[in-house]
């Protein structure tokens, strides 16, 4: 099911060639930058908005895997359309990044070659 409309929604944005476009050729030609960059971003908003809804962040000092659900307060977690939005809002944060790095890339460094 998932697979059929992103490979619609690519044809399409290959067809129509705008902004989307742009961001999708961006992260697309510096992908370990993206990953390696979106992981703490993600990990350090969780830990920010568990300060400011609740005071502490059961994941400041403890891996993801090591917090029991006991450990939670009542009422964590996040809706689907939060979810979204803060997926969306990651991936447009990190676009000037990916942006700035491709544009390191095209130069000719020797030492750009083993990064």
């Amino acid at each position: 099911m998932t697979l059929g409309p992103i490979c619609i929604l690519l044809g399409v944005l290959d067809y129509l060639a705008g902004t989307a476009d742009g961001i999708l050729v961006t992260l697309g030609r510096v992908p370990l930058v993206f990953y390696l960059i979106h992981l703490p971003l993600i990990h350090g908003l969780l830990v920010v908005t568990d300060f400011c809804r609740f005071g502490h962040s059961p994941f400041l000092t403890q891996p993801y895997y090591a917090v029991a659900a006991d450990q939670l307060p009542p009422q964590y977690g996040y809706g689907l359309p939060v979810v979204y939005g803060v997926s969306v809002a990651v991936v447009l944060m990190l676009v000037p990044l990916c942006y700035w790095y491709g544009l390191l890339k095209k130069r000719d460094y020797w030492w750009m070659k083993y990064l």
